[in-house]
């Protein structure tokens, strides 16, 4: 067993990353460590972790009698945090709905491999909560409890999904390459173009993606300009201090790889730290890496509603990073202010290149 993983080699290494950054988070520590973060936790010092047997699709209802709590998803460049309560709760073998206000989360039980319930200390004090993680160790959702969670409700949890089978040991595979997109000459735009002015609704389009072995990003660069525009990577911090300006409600999306997080509402307060642009309001935090933009598209879908707009951000591997839109339910029209908002965009020659 290495560095990497050998967890009394992983803590030593671990308390000497805090004392130069104490306020490092355990995703970045693992990166820096080159070690999958489950791993990292389980070997931290000062952290108590209950392994949860994996029962999801009973866990994630009973999260509703816990209360309020703060629901974290984030992937590379992008954290999203919301407040709130776990309600209006859709279980199933292919996804759970979490279908509450402003809790609003796609959550894919298949990629949750292992699950705890997790009690440490931070520089905030005690936290506790639940973290899940897929089979690569990648955590794909944690949960916190607030000051105005049940406890109780939250103890009767990890008592009733607590795994009294489990082993100490785990191994954790290697995740795969990124696989790349296929060469543009390979792809039939005629068919995505087709396929995509026939959308009827935005929940469509990854079928479409896949049915032309396509990227998303890559999608984006064939389409043309009546689907896709670039735009500067300014767009999206020029976009949100407009929101906050004429108070204009819109949707974030943010993912992991087991779980889509939605925050629906306004944005009161955008502040830059170093290189993260940040919402920092009670109930909803984000924070985006802005060095790490490598791409920004206006994009346009067409839809039984109409034409459904997005700001969609993405890294220079072509993955997502956010993807923004204006506040709507279906069945209803795109809200025009923020097509206003999407319209009064700059547009600079060099979003071009």
């Amino acid at each position: 067993m290495d560095q990497r993983t050998n967890p009394e080699a992983l803590r030593r290494r671990w308390e000497e990353l805090k004392k130069v950054n104490p306020k490092m988070r355990i995703r970045d520590a693992a990166d820096v460590l080159q070690t999958p973060e489950m791993l990292l936790l389980l070997a931290g010092c000062g952290v108590e972790a209950t392994r949860l047997n994996g029962n999801w699709g009973e866990l994630v209802p009973r999260l509703t009698d816990v209360g309020h709590v703060m629901a974290l998803t984030r992937n590379d460049y992008a954290i999203h945090e919301v407040k709130g309560v776990y309600e209006n709760i859709e279980p199933s073998p292919q996804h759970i709905l979490v279908l509450g206000e402003p809790m609003d989360l796609r959550i894919f039980p298949r990629s949750w491999s292992y699950g705890f319930a997790v009690r440490m200390q931070s520089a905030r004090g005690i936290l506790e909560g639940l973290q899940f993680f897929d089979r690569y160790g990648r955590a794909v959702h944690k949960i916190y409890l607030t000051d105005k969670s049940d406890r109780a409700a939250f103890e009767g949890l990890r008592q009733s999904f607590a795994d009294r089978n489990a082993v100490d040991e785990i191994e954790l595979p290697s995740p795969p390459e990124r696989q790349s997109d296929h060469p543009d000459a390979d792809i039939d735009i005629e068919k995505l173009r087709s396929g995509w002015e026939r959308l009827q609704d935005t929940h469509d389009f990854y079928p479409l993606l896949k049915s032309c072995k396509v990227g998303r990003e890559q999608a984006m660069r064939l389409i043309g300009s009546q689907w896709a525009t670039r735009m500067p990577n300014s767009s999206l911090d020029t976009l949100l201090h407009k929101a906050v300006e004429h108070k204009t409600p819109f949707m974030t999306f943010v993912s992991s790889p087991g779980v889509v997080q939605i925050y629906t509402g306004r944005a009161y307060n955008i502040k830059r730290l170093d290189n993260w642009l940040n919402i920092l309001d009670p109930e909803f935090n984000l924070h985006l890496r802005e060095d790490a933009m490598a791409s920004t598209w206006l994009v346009r879908k067409p839809s039984s509603d109409g034409i459904i707009s997005s700001l969609e951000v993405y890294d220079e591997q072509g993955e997502t990073i956010a993807i923004f839109y204006g506040k709507r339910k279906p069945g209803i029209p795109e809200d025009e202010q923020w097509r206003e908002l999407l319209r009064s965009l700059p547009i600079e020659e060099e979003a071009y290149v």
